[in-house]
């Protein structure tokens, strides 16, 4: 990352139970610059409405896809943070 950028948030380093460490960052400043779409949680019966002639169904885990999500280029300068070798995104 090189650059001028108006959003950059701190790394900080948490010392676990176990003597480990853990690298965090603290988004807090970033968090207010994102713009929340709401979604509505669907009912019981339009969810049974809607699979009421399906004959396939697939179980997703998103765990595991959470870091697989692309932000869109105008959104990635929020995401940039320092370290004591820089600033990375």
């Amino acid at each position: 990352m090189s650059g001028p950028n108006s959003w950059v948030s701190p790394l900080v380093v948490v010392l676990k139970l176990s003597g480990d460490i853990r690298s965090c960052l603290d988004m807090r400043q970033a968090n207010m610059a994102v713009n929340r779409e709401r979604y509505p949680i669907p009912t019981i019966d339009e969810v049974l409405q809607d699979f009421n002639l399906s004959k396939f169904f697939r179980k997703l885990n998103p765990n595991s896809a959470y870091h697989q999500i692309e932000l869109s280029p105008e959104s990635r300068d929020i995401t940039t943070f320092r370290t004591h070798q820089g600033l990375y995104r």
